[in-house]
């Protein structure tokens, strides 16, 4: 379990979505480090060749990442970026949020990826909507933050049932969209001794500082932002 923040962490959701830049490659992790953010945030799956590389979608054009090489993934995407590219441009005090959309093969091939970067644990999250995943990364890293991912549906979600599976997957936090519900279960799921973090959605999508000061009276721990421009350049 995790102890409430003060100020809820801005989070570069996929780096940016400026106009002209590609999400989840390293010119958008870049530009997200221009503006006042406290992190980025990244999609990684395993290549064919055990390669860690960064991309939403499970394919690139008609090739699923896990049947294919790096070499021939980027055939298609020439600026793939991977873990290892990514985590390089992390500066010492910014963290990154690595979004495991793959399953728990993945360890064997993270652990030296993130020995050889040299970033503290106290940089890294992990993130999944996967428990078995998040379970291994508390397994594997005892002393990394790992959030349980849950997409929110209309009507108030069961505290119990949730807490449940953060209990059994060890994780120390939840990650929802926001619904006309948060508020309220936010505050439940602080109480019960979890820390809570939201990302953009398109169904309220956090354009505006009103917004963010709204959620961090919630007691909101991180915010996985879309719309950095809102923010201050650092």
């Amino acid at each position: 379990m995790e102890a409430k923040r003060k100020k809820p962490l801005i989070v570069a959701h996929r780096g940016t979505h400026l106009k002209g830049i590609v999400e989840n490659t390293l010119e958008a992790f870049k530009a997200a480090f221009t503006y006042n953010v406290d992190a980025i945030e990244g999609d990684f799956h395993l290549t064919k060749d055990n390669v860690i590389v960064c991309h939403h979608d499970y394919n690139i054009g008609h090739l699923e990442i896990r049947d294919n090489t790096l070499d021939t993934l980027q055939t298609l995407q020439p600026n793939l970026p991977t873990l290892t590219e990514v985590l390089a441009l992390v500066p010492p005090d910014k963290t990154i949020y690595i979004e495991i959309k793959c399953g728990i093969e993945i360890f064997e091939f993270l652990a030296p990826v993130l020995q050889d970067s040299q970033l503290l644990h106290s940089q890294i999250v992990i993130i999944s909507f996967n428990a078995e995943v998040i379970h291994q990364a508390k397994v594997t890293y005892p002393s990394i933050k790992a959030y349980w991912l849950y997409e929110l549906k209309e009507g108030m979600p069961l505290l119990h049932e949730i807490t449940k599976i953060l209990d059994i997957s060890q994780a120390d936090g939840l990650s929802t969209n926001i619904t006309a519900y948060t508020d309220t279960f936010a505050k439940s799921l602080i109480n019960a001794g979890y820390s809570y973090h939201v990302w953009t959605y398109k169904t309220y999508p956090i354009d505006s500082m009103k917004k963010i000061e709204r959620l961090e009276k919630w007691g909101v721990a991180s915010i996985a932002l879309d719309a950095i421009e809102i923010l201050k350049k650092g």
